[in-house]
């Protein structure tokens, strides 16, 4: 298979850059989301700012070409039967309903480094003849991005480290990078610690386990799943006890129980609590986030 592109898309596995059918411009694949909500009309000039506005779907439009030829190139001697063919081929990759598609985008080729998105097809526009010999045509293809961003293929951890002290402000310069908040995550807290309070120091939102958690005990929050457990080797799990009951949290990143936000600077946390001692940390264990 002839490949024409050093930083390909691909839709579930499959490679767009091939001689049979391509992407003909990079326009329209770092498309950022809207801004969800607005700001508060007042009795006084202007208007009042609500902070911690959601974002809305992502989007990326392909604006591709689809030929009859191999990928290779080679054009048979009934070529519009073959653009038929690859045709067909995009369509049934493209218009798959029970499920999200996997599209990721190479960003870097050394490696490679890509970005990952579930995203599903809402638009194909008909395609429209460019040339005779071979037989091609053009078409847009738009996706959606129902959880609005872009994510690193792998997952990315941070440990504060052992003998954590209470209000500590820790940069996790692991998550350097990311450019949108990240709320899927597994939070961990190593006991000792009575009623650990987690914050997302850069925006103020907590999440609190009101309990005591013993030494070699963790507290388990996996805000993908809204879980909050207790237990002996529950760290990066849905397992152990159901606490959810005891736990309270609040900020910006809610109706999800923790989360971060993205800065220049790298994101920040801290723990505040009583009780600490010698095996006392937090970890984290999320993939970056894009615009």
């Amino acid at each position: 298979m002839t490949n024409t592109s050093r930083w390909p898309v691909t839709i579930d596995g499959v490679r767009l850059d091939t001689l049979a059918y391509n992407i003909s411009t990079r326009t329209g694949r770092d498309m950022s989301p809207s801004v969800q909500g607005a700001n508060v009309e007042a009795l006084r000039h202007g208007e009042l700012w609500t902070a911690h506005k959601k974002f809305g779907p992502g989007r990326m439009v392909l604006k591709m070409w689809v030929a009859g030829t191999d990928e290779d190139g080679v054009a048979p001697v009934d070529d519009y039967a073959l653009y038929r063919y690859n045709l067909d081929k995009l369509l049934l990759m493209f218009n798959v309903r029970h499920r999200l598609l996997d599209v990721r985008q190479t960003i870097e080729n050394i490696g490679p480094v890509q970005r990952q998105a579930l995203c599903e097809v809402t638009t194909v526009i008909d395609p429209s003849m460019m040339a005779m010999a071979p037989y091609t045509a053009e078409m847009t293809v738009e996706f959606n991005i129902p959880d609005a961003f872009w994510f690193d293929v792998a997952d990315t951890n941070y440990d504060s480290g052992a003998a954590y002290v209470s209000g500590t402000i820790k940069t996790l310069t692991e998550l350097l990078g990311s450019t949108a908040p990240m709320v899927n995550m597994y939070l961990v807290v190593d006991g000792p610690a009575n009623s650990p309070k987690v914050y997302d120091n850069r925006s103020g939102h907590w999440v609190q386990y009101n309990g005591n958690l013993p030494s070699g005990q963790q507290w388990c929050v996996n805000t993908a799943t809204w879980s909050s457990k207790v237990g002996v080797g529950v760290a990066f799990t849905d397992t152990g006890t159901d606490v959810y009951a005891n736990t309270t949290f609040a900020g910006g990143h809610s109706p999800k129980l923790f989360g971060l936000v993205a800065d220049p600077a790298a994101p920040q946390m801290r723990m505040e609590g009583t009780g600490f001692g010698a095996n006392t940390k937090f970890r984290i264990r999320t993939k970056k986030a894009y615009l």
